[in-house]
């Protein structure tokens, strides 16, 4: 199942700025449906946000909700920082926390959902189970392929278009003035 939490179409244009507010909005939204999915004192429950852009996410979120321990693992699908320039999912590096044997996935955007199925297929030969992934931003072409996964996000973006998040743009534009 795929579910967006902000139906406003303001990813569905060319600039496809994602933008501070924009990021904040979306993770109230997704804290607010874990609070009322999830038993937060549930000792074998755990959050896993996917390097790199699921981190801010997973962060953000586990303040708003008080959750204070978090799993990651850093994968590479891109090879450069072109549009679309993907490779194939490889594993970098992992920490599990341990005792948690279900996890709530955190990652930026959902496209193909070649990301999501490598964590998910890791994460289930160890044992561990994930019934809901939470994006800031689901492309308008993702097929959800995963019967027991819940794909939520934020906000939706027009097929196939590029999402600037603002700590890429904001970080690129600093560091072009601050050779200065």
């Amino acid at each position: 199942m795929k579910k967006i939490f902000i139906n406003d179409k303001i990813l569905c244009n060319d600039d496809n700025i994602f933008n501070y507010d924009m990021y904040m909005n979306a993770c109230k939204k997704i804290a607010d449906d874990i609070k009322n999915k999830y038993d937060l004192n549930d000792p074998t429950l755990g959050f896993l946000g996917i390097a790199r852009g699921g981190l801010p996410l997973a962060v953000t979120v586990s303040q708003l909700l008080n959750f204070r321990n978090i799993s990651f693992m850093q994968c590479k699908m891109t090879n450069s920082d072109t549009p679309h320039d993907y490779g194939e999912f490889k594993l970098i590096s992992e920490y599990i926390e341990p005792g948690k044997t279900k996890f709530i996935i955190f990652d930026d955007i959902l496209y193909k959902g070649k990301t999501s199925s490598g964590v998910i297929k890791h994460l289930k030969e160890k044992n561990i189970d994930t019934s809901d992934l939470y994006a800031l931003v689901v492309d308008e072409s993702f097929q959800n392929d995963n019967p027991i996964m819940t794909f939520n996000a934020g906000y939706e973006s027009k097929k196939d278009s590029w999402v600037h998040f603002f700590w890429v743009e904001d970080i690129r534009d600093s560091l072009e003035s601050f050779g200065d």
